[in-house]
């Protein structure tokens, strides 16, 4: 089977309400019980495009055989997205893989003055961050964990962070310059719980200068066990 794939979607709408794709295409070829899509592009709101070829082919003795694919993303702006995201224009590679035992990722995304690397996998219900470095104008961030993707879904994460400024990527947070190291562990079902600790060196959040250390064990509605040393 071979020819083009139009897909048309007429009520594209941000994540939190729907699907934000307006139009997929391609070029499709099935045959010998492999499939390729050659020439694909997705057109999101705004004037975001990803493009790209995805190949899919069985393996013997497994259900999902393997796939392999590699993308370019121009002008994506998370602002048509999500309701919560600022705009930007990202522009970027990702590069996915997957078989039987697990499914590899890794992206380059750059915007404006920031970049983000990133490589993880998929295995066993489990998400792996194996490293993620991102830069953003001054700021520089390393960030590494893990998420379950079913049960508790339990989670670990740990990372460093200077001349960090969240304000960059939530509009409605504060401007900042923080330089820290953190950890955190728990599950996010059926309600976010777990233990964090951060180390806070010299910074400024909101117009305050801030130093310290804080750990605590936390729920959705309070703190406890804390132990926070932060002036």
């Amino acid at each position: 089977i071979r020819g083009p794939l139009h897909l048309l979607n007429l009520a594209p709408a941000p994540l939190e309400d729907g699907l934000p794709v307006q139009r997929l295409t391609a070029e499709l070829d099935w045959a010998a019980g492999q499939l390729k899509l050659g020439g694909l592009l997705i057109t999101l709101p705004g004037k975001g495009q990803v493009s790209g070829a995805l190949d899919w082919s069985p393996v013997a003795g497994s259900a999902g055989g393997q796939a392999r694919g590699r993308f370019t993303l121009k002008e994506v702006d998370p602002a048509q997205l999500s309701r919560h995201a600022r705009s930007l224009r990202i522009g970027g590679s990702l590069a996915l893989g997957a078989e039987a035992q697990a499914q590899r990722f890794a992206l380059d995304l750059q915007a404006e003055k920031m970049q983000l690397i990133a490589r993880g996998a998929h295995r066993q219900q489990t998400l792996y961050v194996e490293q993620a470095q991102l830069k953003a104008f001054d700021a520089e961030a390393d960030l590494s964990g893990t998420l379950g993707l079913a049960g508790g879904q339990a989670f670990t994460l740990q990372g460093r962070v200077a001349r960090f400024n969240p304000r960059v990527f939530l509009k409605e947070v504060p401007e900042g310059a923080l330089f820290a190291s953190f950890s955190a562990e728990g599950g996010l079902k059926p309600a976010p719980t777990g233990r964090f600790s951060l180390s806070l060196s010299p910074s400024r959040f909101a117009g305050y200068s801030l130093e310290g250390q804080a750990q605590a064990r936390f729920t959705p509605q309070r703190l406890f066990d804390a132990d926070i040393d932060v002036s």
